[in-house]
């Protein structure tokens, strides 16, 4: 964690302070994947004076995996979603929302998509990750420098 940029630190302060008010499987964090295609325009060798025929159709098709999970239990939610934006997270909120049985933290990055009011507090409390910080993403993070290994074991990163 970076010593000119205080808000990684002061997350994790904070939640430590939010943990002692959950129970491990009650903490759940969030991220989404984007898995697609993306055409881009070749290049081929030819003799000098020949332009080849290269027909290509130009597009992007994507799709997003949508993954919540607790790290201390293994346990998740998983959608495959064609869009990223508020209906689609809402719509996967409240599959969320319907699997849960007690009051439950949910950590997320800043994604436009990400808006508080989409949560039910007695059933969700929306809590979002500060910018740029890979150590609390599990997809971002370099190997060896995330908080959490395996899916029952945390490792102490910072002495708070």
């Amino acid at each position: 964690m970076s010593a000119k940029n205080p808000e990684p630190l002061n997350f994790l302060k904070k939640f430590s302070q939010l943990r002692a008010d959950y129970r491990d499987e009650a903490i759940l964090f969030h991220d989404e994947l984007r898995a697609g295609t993306r055409t881009e325009l070749g290049h081929k060798w030819t003799p000098m004076g020949y332009r080849p025929k290269a027909p290509v159709r130009i597009g992007y098709e994507n799709t997003y995996l949508y993954l919540t999970l607790c790290p201390f239990s293994g346990e998740g939610f998983a959608a495959f979603l064609p869009q990223l934006n508020s209906a689609s997270f809402a719509w996967f909120i409240a599959k969320v929302q319907a699997c849960v049985g007690q009051k439950t933290l949910f950590i997320a990055d800043g994604a436009t998509a990400h808006k508080p009011e989409l949560f039910d507090k007695e059933k969700l409390v929306f809590e979002r990750l500060p910018a740029a910080c890979p150590e609390w993403s599990a997809t971002a993070a370099k190997p060896g420098r995330t908080l959490f290994q395996g899916s029952s074991q945390t490792v102490e990163k910072s002495s708070v």
